[in-house]
């Protein structure tokens, strides 16, 4: 029997496709990278993740389990792969308000889990850009970073357990679920989320401080640090204000949840303009960053010199830089020099490949041989 035939009988033939729109639009993500799908799955009950990844094992098929297709980094980009969308999986199963719990399926949205808890006065706080259509899964796939992650760090600090499928198909409860959030479904696919949540919180005032050199702006951070009111530091660098053809100087957007400090409400709409502006100026290719606070005045002074567009939650060391097509050659010396510095790439990819330390890959690769060895799940991420 055809793989096609095969995958059909497990999970019915609407819910399949070899379509060359589908294979074409599945064969991306948002890094712009492109591979290869060789199938669009789409899986509506975790019984049949578990018949399809035995399935892979049998034919030697490589899977690749997908959210929104979000990543910036190139998480899911096929290599002759069949794409596992797990959008069908989408399941509020449990709510607990008093203890401050849910329990989703990995194909639930952001955007829709916070509507359904602000009827219960509780919040998830990590949001990223892509809030409007990323997925829980995803979120937990590459451990997302998000507007308030000074005050609440990234994804992996709100998960509390996960329900997985590893490699041969079988069923685990991770309760240490940090070694699993970040890997980009390469030990295992996802199945089943429970989050910690908190009240909803206001922004209620924000000011914008600008800076002629970093050192200024350093220690107005440490000042800020110290401030139990701050939601959020966002940091934009003078290129970016150049972008905006606004005066040459370093930028930190910070928003309160207290008393007024400075203007009323918060500053979303001025970094969508900054993110339009960089869409509009086709500043395409993005690069997350890592870097450690020491090593902060040395990035941002090349960062400065080689007039590259960055922003980031700077207080936490996460970075976000922005380059065109034409400065494609400045990426590559960018990453050696972050390097030098002791940084690390922010998420797994085929575009950081090359980046990941030696004893990350290490530790990745050991991993693998526990969940997945024999190398079922997205393939080509790693080595």
């Amino acid at each position: 029997m055809k793989l096609i035939e095969k995958l059909s009988e497990i999970v019915g033939e609407k819910n399949v496709s070899t379509k060359s729109d589908d294979l074409k639009s599945y064969a991306t993500d948002a890094s712009q990278l492109e591979g290869i799908a060789e199938a669009i799955v789409w899986p509506t009950e975790i019984q049949q993740i578990r018949q399809i990844i035995r399935l892979a094992n049998i034919r030697n098929f490589n899977i690749v389990p997908r959210g929104a297709g979000t990543s910036l980094e190139g998480g899911t980009i096929p290599q002759n792969s069949v794409i596992l969308d797990l959008n069908k999986l989408d399941k509020i199963k449990t709510l607990h308000r008093d203890e401050h719990y849910v329990v989703v399926e990995p194909g639930v949205t952001l955007k829709r889990l916070n509507e359904v808890l602000s009827n219960y006065n509780l919040f998830f706080p990590i949001i990223p850009s892509s809030f409007k259509v990323c997925t829980i899964g995803g979120m937990v796939a590459n451990n997302s970073f998000g507007n308030y992650s000074y005050r609440f760090g990234r994804t992996a600090d709100w998960v509390i357990e996960l329900e997985i499928l590893d490699g041969s198909g079988k069923l685990i409860t991770i309760k240490d679920p940090a070694k699993i959030t970040g890997t980009e479904g390469v030990m295992a696919i996802i199945t089943c989320i429970k989050l910690k949540l908190v009240k909803p919180f206001k922004t209620i005032s924000n000011n914008i401080f600008t800076f002629n050199n970093a050192s200024d702006m350093l220690e107005k951070i440490k000042e800020l640090e110290s401030d139990d009111s701050v939601l959020s530091m966002h940091y934009q660098s003078k290129t970016c204000s150049m972008l905006l053809k606004e005066p040459e100087s370093h930028k930190l957007l910070v928003e309160y949840s207290l008393e007024l400090k400075g203007e009323a409400g918060t500053l979303q709409n001025q970094r969508n303009i900054l993110l339009k502006t960089l869409h509009k100026t086709k500043h395409h290719i993005v690069k997350n960053v890592l870097i450690p606070k020491p090593s902060i005045p040395l990035f941002l002074k090349f960062m400065r010199q080689n007039k590259i567009a960055a922003t980031g939650h700077i207080s936490n060391g996460i970075f976000q830089l922005y380059f065109t097509n034409m400065q494609k050659k400045r990426v590559h010396e960018t990453i050696e020099h972050i390097k030098h510095l002791q940084g690390l790439p922010l998420n797994i990819g085929i575009s950081n490949k090359n980046f990941i330390s030696e004893t990350k890959k290490e530790e990745m690769l050991n991993l693998k041989k526990i969940y997945d060895p024999a190398h079922i799940l997205n393939r080509g991420k790693i080595i």
